[in-house]
């Protein structure tokens, strides 16, 4: 019995739609957020000065050191993601950090970052404190 070739059969249909554009996996960068900055400093100094004056948020230790962990990984969030996004994506134009509200956002970013690190040891020395 003789083998008779099938015509290849193409969708051109197929072909001619076109795929949508992915979705950018990084939101667009907003102005310097120094405001924002600023808030969390506040932030982790309410923390600092509550726990000075009342000694306790939740009664625990634990709890008071898990509180004050979560909340300086929160505050050093932002300017850490700030960091990443100067080192490696173009959404930081390095010319505008020259001029004096970019090295104000850059020097809140420190200070911001240290912020966050003071709430988290004073957050993890709670940890280790006896009842």
């Amino acid at each position: 019995m003789p083998v008779t070739p099938t015509p290849e059969v193409t969708n051109t249909s197929r072909q001619q739609q076109t795929r949508p554009e992915p979705p950018l996996l990084i939101a667009p960068r907003q102005n310097f957020n120094t405001g924002f900055l600023l808030s969390m400093v506040v932030l982790g100094l309410i923390y600092a000065v509550w726990m000075y004056l009342r000694q306790t948020i939740t009664g625990s230790n634990l709890g008071d050191a898990a509180t004050g962990v979560l909340l300086g990984i929160y505050i050093c969030s932002r300017p850490v993601s700030n960091l990443m996004d100067m080192l490696y994506t173009q959404n930081i134009r390095w010319n505008e950090l020259r001029k004096r509200a970019g090295i104000m956002w850059l020097v809140m970013n420190f200070i911001t970052t240290f912020a966050g690190w003071a709430t988290i040891v004073l957050g993890a020395t709670r940890m280790v404190r006896p009842d």
